[in-house]
Order: structure tokens, then C-alpha cells, then sequence
């Protein structure tokens, strides 16, 4: 820590930093021409030299700062419009070998060094563009260099005894490069301290800008966000990515505030109050906004999902409904869920068949009975018991149909009651758990807002007031030596702190992991509901129908065998020529009957084998009914989106936490005692982040 003082006059710090990653990531791809000028971060600088090289796909350029009268050279990163060239150099870098692009990028430096001389002060680049500023870095230690994302180094550039102080490396929180060559051990091979930042969205239509840093082709480069949803429905928002605007960097001094070491000590006069007053109402304030926007924008899709409660407990129970009705494996099954009245209109139409079946045995037992008295007695030792098989096929239709019954009803009370329960969490009374528990939370964390932003009101007051108080001292200290006396003590009155009174949330204790956690458990809980209350009830019908089929087996059989125990003997045969032509008929009638019968019933059993041998596959089942139940328990997408919202959230209370820390740090050790009064309001508004921010992080996954 330095223990130099530095006076704050009341005006914005410049920020290198902030400065060189909007040229690095932004202005690098859209490359000005020479003379032209760009802003950033409300400085001015201009196109002084480019370089486009095709032979090794070098593109760079050369910027002054207008109003420090320094120069900077932007390397640009990875462009496919530079053929082949650039993709080279990355094949290059992964397998450790210098690309001609890298010496070309010394050059270049060495072009504009021997040209501005010590006015050249920093380096920058994203991608490839930060591992060329960091190649040229490396070899000039009093060269600022700051990257967005970089490459790695070629093997054997970094020098692993050496700190390069004069090297900082920004990595996005989502960036797919930074995280790959972390991932691939290779990150030793990028020099300088790395400091993440939590810039981006983790969307994969985004991956582009959350490694740049920035979105392209943006009219007003200021306007960097990404769109959450879609217009028009609730919750839909934008994220702020711009990873300028996610480097915290001190009030006074605009230096980086990350790792042990703080800003530069300031002097603390009515200017630097101003300047503390002036960011408050200004950056901390736009900064609450944006997280202000993020909670309102996880209300709306909270209360839009309450909402639309009913219409997500209809679609899960027409979707269990559609599973059961197919698993059968026949449309006769259609609207089992509902009244079963297909499949009891086919069980109808089964029994009169019967009806008709009946009166062909009559039929046939006359036949039987008609030939002459001789062979009377030989004939009626066929004769077949009508009302056994027909009062025996209609016994077991009757039990067929009550097992119907007994089927829909089970069905309609798991579609019905089963699927209402899948939304209850029983511990905490909650009759849409998971929609609930976030709306019960998020209440919670817009009243903390309004305690923070209470508190952040009247400290801003409190600082105005010390600045006056600063400027009052200095003007009676000045009247009272004009007039030859002793400079009075001067009082300074500033407003009464604010104590927030936050509560703290006892929802969400488990973060957004609270929905994965209710689908599960409500998921074995529906499923062990259906093997508790359906298994009995198709194990009852299947061995009905198991006997059934057996009897209409042996019916069938016996049936048959009056053709062989009715034909005429063939000393006879020739007296009745047209005999056994009728048995053969009446009884192939009969047969053709019940054969269609027992068809007709088969398909019946093998539709409740098929949903049997199906709920007995635990793991088919969970495929099949997770995606339903996660669905219906909250939408995915806004699910998603909330949390987005609360992790950029919580990104922005860590950057301002960051801020307020260094406000403490500043103000601390100072013997005024409206200075000593505005450090313990700090240090409070600091508790309150932490809290708010500990709240906003359980919307999170």
C-alpha cells in the first residue's frame, strides 16, 4: 500500500483499465480509420497509425488519448475475414509454436516506439490480439499491458520466476477460451496477474460476446446488453455485459480494486466528497438500477407462473393422461383416463355377440338332435350345454367390465389427485412449491432493497453535508484570520444515519437447486403412487382375463369336437347325404363366434400386459415423466432467466461492495469526526450489500 496522499479534484479519474479493455474488445473490431476518432468512456481518442498486414494476418492500430497526450497500440484478435492467417496462429498457439504474426506484432511496437518514443505507454488486446500485447509486453517492463480474454503465449515466451507487474489479464466469467486453456493446464503460459470478471450471460447465443467482451454491431456502443425472453412476455429484460463496465475501479483514483492491495490514499477535502457524492448519485445508484431491473424483471416471471398454475397442472395431467392411454399399445384404450367408454362399449358389443352366439348353439343342438331314432342315442351324446358356456362367457364379461371400472377410477384419481399433489410441498404448506417459495423469497429481497437504498439516500446526503461542512470550515477559518482572531472550531451537521433493518430470507436454502430437488422427490412420490394404487388393480384384470381366455379355449375345443362325436357312421352315410354338412356349417358359425370373442378379449390383456411390463421399468418411467413434471413445477426458460437475472444480480453487489470498501479504506484513520461518521456509515452500508447480496445469491443456481 502506498502511504503517498493524492489529491481528488472534483472531476471522473481516468481508468486505464476500463479504457484499454473497451479498445481491446469493442473498438479493435470495428477498427476506425486513421484520424478518426472514437469515445470511450467519455475520452476521446484518435487513429493516429494502422497496419493490415495479409502476408501474416497482423491487424492493428495506433490511438492517442487526447487528453493525456498518450498512445496506445490495439492489437485486434481473431477475424475470419483475415483468411487463414489468424486461424494459424491459434493452431499455432495450441501446439506451442511462435506464428510470424507474433514477431510481426514486435514490430509493429518497434515502429511506433522509435515514432512516439515514451508517450507509447500501454498495449492491448482480446484473443488473439491480447496474446500479441502480451508477447510485446513481456519484453518491455514499463510497458502497461491489458488484455480481455487472451491467448496463451507460444511455449517457452513466459518466464515462470518472473511476476510482470506491468501485465493484467481480464477473464470473463463465461469465456470458453480462458476457461479451455485453464482446463488444458496451459494457462501457466499467460503472463501477469488474471483477474475474472463477471461480465456476459451464460447463454450459448452468447458465447461470442462473452468472450469479446462486448456485442458487435451495436449502433450506440453504450448500449451493451443482452436480451432476456422474449418482448412482450413477462420478465422480459436485458443483462449489462460490457466488461468495461464490470471492472470496479476506485472513485477517486481509477484504479483496479481487486486482490489485497487498495487505491492510492487520497486527501480527503470538499473535492474529493464532491467527486464520493457525484459517483454515488451517479455510478452506485445506476448500478443498484440494473439490479433493481434484474429482481422486478424474476417477479414478473414468478407471478405470471403463479398465474398460469392451472394451465400447467392441465398440461401435465393431459400429458400422464396421453403416456397411460398410449402405453396400452391400442387405440381401444383411448379415454380410459377419462369414463373408459370405448372400452366398455367394446366390452358391450363382445356380449352381444354372445347373444347371437347363443342362439347359433340352440340352432346347432336342434341339428344335432334331427337325425332318425336309430342314431338318436349316438347323437345326443353330443350335445352341448348352451347356458354353461353363455352364462359363463357373461360372468366373466361382467367381471371384465367392473375391472374396467376399477381401472378408469384409479387412473382419473392419479391424473386427478396424484398430479395435483406433484405442485404441493407439504413441509412448508406450499400449494405451488417451487413458484411460491421464490415469490415468498424474492418479497423479502425487494423490502432489503428499499432498506439499502434508504440507507445509500441519506449516506449520500451525509457526504453533500460534509462537503459543506469542508468549504464553511475553510471560509470561517479565512474570515476569522482576516479579522485577526483565532480560528474557531467549526461544526459540521450531517443527517442521521439510516439503520437498515434487513431480514433475512429463510427461503431458498438451497438455492435454485430447490426446483431440481421438488421434481425428483414429487417424481418417485407420483410413481410410487401409481405402483401402489394401479398395480393391484391391473394384476386383479390380467388374471381375470388370463382365466377367461383359457375358458373360451376349452369352449372353443369342446365346440369342435361335436364334429368328430356327431358325424354318421358310414354304413349309414348314405341316408343322410346332407347331415353333416349342416353340423359342419352351424358349428364353424358357432367357432367363427366365439374365436372372435376370444380375440377381441386378447387385445384387452395384451393392453394391460403392455402398461404392466411398462410401470415396471422404474427408469422408462422417470424418462418419460421427468421432462413433464420439471415442466409443469415452473417453465424451464423463465426458470432460466431468473436465474441470470439474480446472478448478474450478485455480480453487481460484489463490484459495489468492492466500491464501498475502498470508500471505507479512504475514509478510515481520519480525525474529523464527520469523515469518522460517514466511515461507520460505509461500513454499515457494506453489512447491508453483504446481506442483500448473501439474499439475492439463493435466486441463483
Amino acid at each position: 500500500m502506498s502511504n503517498k496522499t493524492k489529491n481528488a479534484e472534483n472531476k471522473r479519474p481516468i481508468s486505464q483499465d476500463k479504457n484499454l479493455v473497451e479498445l481491446a474488445g469493442y473498438h479493435a473490431y470495428n477498427m476506425p480509420d486513421e484520424k478518426e476518432s472514437v469515445y470511450v468512456n467519455e475520452y476521446k481518442y484518435t487513429v493516429v497509425n494502422k497496419i493490415k498486414d495479409n502476408k501474416n494476418g497482423l491487424d492493428a492500430m495506433t490511438v492517442k488519448n487526447l487528453e493525456t497526450g498518450e498512445y496506445t497500440i490495439v492489437y485486434q484478435g481473431t477475424n475470419l475475414d483475415n483468411g487463414d492467417q489468424d486461424l494459424d496462429a491459434d493452431k499455432d498457439l495450441a501446439i506451442g509454436r511462435t506464428h510470424e504474426q507474433f514477431k510481426a506484432a514486435r514490430d509493429y511496437f518497434d515502429k511506433i516506439k522509435k515514432e512516439y518514443g515514451d508517450k507509447l505507454t500501454s498495449v492491448c488486446g482480446n484473443s488473439l490480439g491480447g496474446g500479441l500485447a502480451n508477447y510485446v509486453a513481456v519484453k518491455h517492463s514499463d510497458l502497461k499491458c491489458v488484455t480481455i480474454n487472451p491467448s496463451v503465449l507460444p511455449e517457452g515466451e513466459v518466464d515462470h520466476d518472473e511476476d510482470y507487474p506491468n501485465i493484467t489479464n481480464y477473464f470473463s466469467k463465461y469465456d470458453p477460451l480462458t476457461s479451455a486453456e485453464t482446463g488444458a493446464m496451459i494457462a501457466d503460459r499467460i503472463p501477469g496477474k488474471v483477474i475474472e470478471i463477471d461480465n456476459g450471460v451464460p447463454l450459448i447465443s452468447s458465447i461470442l460476446s462473452n468472450h469479446m467482451g462486448y456485442k458487435m454491431g451495436e449502433i450506440d456502443d453504450k448500449d451493451q446488453t443482452v436480451e432476456i425472453g422474449e418482448e412482450g412476455e413477462p420478465g422480459h429484460g436485458k443483462v449489462y455485459v460490457s466488461a468495461s463496465d464490470h471492472i470496479v475501479t476506485s472513485i477517486w483514483t481509477g484504479e483496479p480494486l481487486y486482490g489485497n492491495i487498495g487505491s492510492t490514499k487520497i486527501e480527503i477535502n470538499k473535492a474529493s466528497l464532491d467527486l464520493l457524492a457525484k459517483s454515488l448519485e451517479t455510478d452506485v445508484m445506476r448500478r443498484l438500477g440494473y439490479v433493481s431491473e434484474y429482481i422486478e424483471n424474476s417477479n414478473e416471471i414468478v407471478k405470471h407462473e403463479q398465474k398460469m398454475k392451472p394451465k400447467r397442472k392441465a398440461d401435465l395431467q393431459e400429458k400422464v393422461a396421453d403416456f397411460f392411454e398410449s402405453a396400452f399399445g391400442d387405440p381401444l384404450f383411448t379415454g380410459i383416463t377419462q369414463a373408459a367408454n370405448l372400452l366398455k362399449s367394446f366390452i358391450d358389443q363382445i356380449i352381444d355377440w354372445v347373444d347371437m352366439a347363443e342362439e347359433k348353439f340352440r340352432s346347432l343342438n336342434s341339428i344335432l338332435n334331427s337325425p332318425p331314432a336309430e342314431l338318436i342315442e349316438h347323437i345326443t351324446q353330443t350335445d352341448i350345454s348352451v347356458e354353461s358356456i353363455c352364462d359363463g362367457i357373461r360372468g366373466f364379461l361382467r367381471d371384465i367390465k367392473d375391472g374396467i371400472d376399477d381401472l378408469s377410477n384409479v387412473l382419473k384419481g392419479l391424473i386427478t389427485e396424484g398430479i395435483s399433489h406433484v405442485f404441493v410441498n407439504p413441509v412448508n404448506g406450499l400449494t405451488d412449491a417451487v413458484a411460491d417459495e421464490v415469490y415468498k423469497h424474492l418479497v423479502i429481497v425487494g423490502k432489503n432493497e428499499k432498506q439499502l437504498k434508504s440507507q445509500l439516500s441519506t449516506f449520500i446526503k451525509q457526504v453533500n453535508a460534509a462537503a459543506t461542512g469542508f468549504q464553511n470550515s475553510d471560509q470561517g477559518a479565512a474570515n476569522d484570520i482576516r479579522n485577526r482572531k483565532a480560528p474557531k472550531e467549526q461544526k459540521t451537521s450531517v443527517p442521521a444515519s439510516v439503520q437498515a433493518e434487513c431480514e433475512q430470507s429463510d427461503y431458498l436454502k438451497d438455492r435454485l437447486k430447490v426446483k431440481a430437488q421438488h421434481v425428483d422427490s414429487s417424481l418417485l412420490n407420483f410413481l410410487s403412487s401409481v405402483s401402489l394404487f394401479l398395480n393391484p388393480v391391473l394384476g386383479s384384470t390380467y388374471r381375470t382375463l388370463v382365466v377367461f381366455e383359457a375358458f373360451m379355449e376349452k369352449a372353443i375345443i369342446d365346440v369342435k369336437a361335436v364334429a368328430v362325436a356327431g358325424s354318421i357312421p358310414d354304413k349309414l352315410i348314405g341316408l343322410f347325404t346332407d347331415w353333416d354338412g349342416k353340423i359342419e356349417k352351424s358349428i364353424n358359425g358357432v367357432v367363427k363366434d366365439l374365436e372372435q370373442v376370444e380375440s377381441d378379449t386378447e387385445k384387452y390383456r395384451k393392453g394391460v400386459e403392455s402398461i404392466t411390463q411398462c410401470l415396471s421399468n422404474l427408469p422408462l418411467l422417470i424418462k418419460e415423466f421427468k421432462p413433464y413434471i420439471d415442466t409443469a413445477i415452473f417453465e424451464p426458460l423463465g426458470f432460466s432467466n431468473i436465474n441470470i437475472y439474480n446472478t448478474a444480480a450478485v455480480s453487481t453487489l460484489e463490484e459495489t461492495e468492492l466500491l464501498f470498501l475502498d470508500i471505507v479504506y479512504q475514509l478510515s484513520d481520519h480525525k474529523g469526526k464527520a469523515i469518522q461518521a460517514l466511515c461507520h456509515t460505509a461500513e454499515a452500508i457494506v453489512k447491508t450489500l453483504r446481506l442483500f447480496r448473501d439474499d439475492v445469491s439463493r435466486a441463483t443456481m
